[in-house]
């Protein structure tokens, strides 16, 4: 899977107070309000980000915090910058270009270089926690499969421009931090599926609960349990029927994307309309489990067929066995 890399010249002017007017070096631009730019109207979906940007038109793609320092990269996380503490940003109409949700900010007139800190997903399954003196800012996930989780940093340290059109802005290139595994499912050669359906997919016992933190990126993973689908559907929303059997593996349409710690062995539940249940499948992936990687799972269905043969056996009586009902 690719990184996402995104140019914030869109999302913000930021400066601690508004500039006045001829205010040497003033950029002027709140960059993020310009002409022609609208706010996102949809909500990001719960899924893996494809492509390499954030939806366009789109609430709350990521999250922001920033702070300020003129001794070089912050060591204390106590104070952000005006107010930028895990601040909502939206992504516009136009693709790759953003606005902060509560309006532009501006480069501080004191010389002040800022940092930034952003991650996404945000919701009621992730829990900010705020930095203090001595801990770092960061995000507890409690997560079941369906969060792209981001992260990425601009440390080099931005102050504002010393000439009018100058301005250097932060340009994130946002690392995905767990692994996707996507599915197929198709009937071994020799069975057909006549319409069977899967219905259910479970990855058993990995992690869902991890805590990001906003400055090392590092992940600490806490509770297991299981990730998966009950209701398995395929891209379009539809039922996944399984496949007839084919050596074209990768004409398969994928489903059921699941995101969680990159790992080279784990153990899956299969549960298909008709009732039948797989359980403790071990997967080995082929490959390097690394936070980005995706891989795909081609689930086979081999089911013996019940052939009724019939012979005649000569009645051969071998005595009376009692069997009492109370």
């Amino acid at each position: 899977m690719k990184k996402i890399g995104i140019v914030l010249g869109a999302l913000l002017a930021l400066a601690g107070c508004k500039p006045e007017p001829g205010e040497e070096g003033d950029p002027f631009i709140p960059i993020g309000l310009t002409a022609g730019l609208e706010a996102g109207t949809k909500a990001l979906k719960p899924g893996p980000i494809e492509g390499n940007n954030f939806p366009a038109n789109t609430t709350d793609v990521f999250r922001l915090t920033v702070y300020a320092s003129n001794s070089g990269i912050p060591t204390a996380f106590g104070s952000v910058y005006d107010e930028i503490e895990n601040a909502q940003v939206n992504s516009t109409a136009d693709l790759g270009r953003f606005s902060l949700q509560e309006g532009p900010k501006y480069y501080p007139g004191t010389g002040e270089a800022l940092y930034f800190y952003a991650y996404s997903p945000y919701g009621d399954y992730a829990e900010y926690n705020s930095g203090t003196a001595a801990v770092p800012p960061s995000v507890t996930y409690t997560f079941d499969g369906t969060q792209d989780i981001l992260w990425d940093t601009v440390t080099r340290g931005i102050r504002k421009a010393t000439s009018i059109g100058g301005q250097e802005n932060p340009d994130f290139n946002f690392q995905h931090k767990l692994m996707l595994v996507e599915f197929t499912a198709m009937a071994s050669e020799n069975f057909h599926p006549n319409g069977l359906e899967v219905k259910e997919i479970w990855v058993k016992d990995v992690n869902t609960q991890v805590e990001l933190d906003l400055v090392s990126g590092r992940m600490q993973y806490g509770t297991r349990g299981e990730i998966g689908n009950a209701f398995v559907t395929s891209k379009d929303g539809k039922r996944v029927q399984v496949q007839e059997y084919t050596e074209n593996q990768e004409s398969l349409e994928s489903f059921c994307p699941l995101m969680f710690e990159p790992q080279a062995t784990f153990v899956i539940e299969v549960v298909l309309s008709d009732g039948t249940t797989y359980s403790d499948v071990p997967v080995s992936l082929s490959g390097s489990a690394n936070p980005g990687a995706s891989f795909r799972v081609n689930l086979t269905i081999n089911r013996s067929e019940i052939v009724a043969t019939g012979t005649v056996v000569p009645w051969d009586p071998q005595g009376d066995t009692d069997v009492t009902l109370d």
